[in-house]
Order: C-alpha cells, then sequence, then structure tokens
C-alpha cells in the first residue's frame, strides 16, 4: 500500500497517463469481485482509475502463467477522464510470447481524445 499510495500521489501530477504493471494480485473475478476486492485495486479504482480490460477488454484477460494462465495479475489503468480513449485491450496468446516472459503481454490501443470529458 506504502507503494501504490506514492505512485498515485505521484501521477495525479501527471496530465495524460496510463499505470502498467504486474500487480502480483488477482482481481475482479466473480460475484464477489467488488465485496473482496484487494486494498491495491481498490485504491486505484477510488483515486479514479479504470481498469482498461473492464472498459474494452477482450477474452479471457488471464497473463500468469504464460504458458497456460489461470490469473489476471497484469493490469492497465487509466484515469477515468482518459478511459474513453481506450479502443481495445487484450492479451498475447500466440505462441512467439510464451517464452519471452513467465507472463502473458497485455495489448492496449488507445486513441488521443479530441475532447476530454472529466
Amino acid at each position: 500500500m506504502l507503494q501504490i499510495n506514492a505512485v498515485l500521489r505521484r501521477m495525479s501530477r501527471q496530465e495524460a497517463h496510463f499505470l502498467a504493471g504486474d500487480f502480483n494480485t488477482p482481481g475482479f473475478y466473480g460475484p464477489n469481485a467488488r465485496r473482496f476486492l484487494t486494498p491495491v485495486l481498490r485504491a486505484l479504482r477510488n483515486a479514479g482509475y479504470q481498469d482498461a480490460f473492464h472498459v474494452v477488454g477482450e477474452g479471457h484477460g488471464r497473463t500468469f502463467p504464460a504458458l497456460s494462465p489461470l490469473l489476471r495479475i497484469d493490469f492497465l489503468f487509466w484515469p477515468r477522464h482518459w478511459a474513453h480513449g481506450l479502443r481495445s485491450v487484450r492479451t498475447l496468446d500466440h505462441a512467439s510470447v510464451e517464452g519471452a516472459s513467465d507472463h502473458r503481454p497485455v495489448v492496449a490501443e488507445w486513441s488521443w481524445p479530441l475532447s476530454i470529458q472529466p
């Protein structure tokens, strides 16, 4: 929580930005996902970030382990007022990426919005 709070303080001063990485926490799954949301993901949501995969995700989104992904622990977060520029988000599951990492890559397409909607 110390790390994510420090990141959120720093990121709040930035213009267009997103936050991406291995958050080492599964989340947003199942009927009780909101109730049992981890503190890190709850802090991001409360700070106004949206999970890009929930906005426009395609497929299952699982990223770990790469050879046979069971969990989604890698996330892309956009500030709410920039998330409307998201066009697509997906994990790559081609054989060529399986040996590159122990995680599957996540790819997002984002268009610079013509107008900002707060």
